[in-house]
């Protein structure tokens, strides 16, 4: 049988592939998320896709699964640059992670919700060493249960490939105005 894990989703858009502007940034990173997961191999058996979602152009596989990046307990870490991968890559530093493309600092903690993911993390580190790694619920802020590692994954598309609402290329554009 089938149970929660085994089914990933790529979310309708609601966007036109003909506008730049992407109005639900959830989707966007839940899609990425899950495209993500989809070219490391994490993705479950069974993709659900929106037929509206078939024809819109994505960030390529080998891109996602470049971007791509794994902390495991143990680890040793260069903190302040991986901070700083992290606003280069598009996420943004709050005081409290509620929702994906977000993390916090507080101490040793770094708290870190990657797109795609179900929960957030909790990263503690001794130095530049990560000791341990939690999920928490975010509306609590408390951790439910430790991991082994934590997959970090882009939380916006990178422009130089187009990303899942970049306007299709003009050759495209010119045949469906025919």
């Amino acid at each position: 049988g089938l149970d929660c894990a085994d089914v990933s989703l790529l979310p309708r858009s609601n966007v036109s592939p003909y506008i730049e502007v992407s109005v639900d940034s959830r989707r966007q990173q839940q899609a990425l998320g899950t495209l993500a997961r989809l070219a490391s191999g994490r993705a479950g058996r069974v993709l659900v896709v929106p037929a509206t979602e078939l024809s819109t152009r994505i960030v390529p596989p080998g891109t996602l699964a470049a971007a791509e990046g794994t902390l495991e307990v143990g680890e040793e870490v260069d903190r302040q640059q991986f901070i700083e991968s992290l606003v280069n890559a598009g996420y943004v530093r709050v005081s409290s992670v509620m929702e994906p493309g977000t993390f916090a600092i507080r101490g040793s903690l770094m708290d870190l919700f990657s797109p795609g993911e179900r929960e957030p993390v909790r990263i503690d580190f001794f130095g530049d060493e990560v000791e341990s790694i939690a999920e928490f619920i975010p509306e609590t802020q408390v951790t439910s249960r430790k991991v082994s590692a934590a997959h970090v994954y882009p939380p916006t598309p990178a422009a130089e490939t187009g990303g899942p609402h970049s306007r299709p290329p003009q050759q495209s554009v010119d045949l469906a105005d025919e």
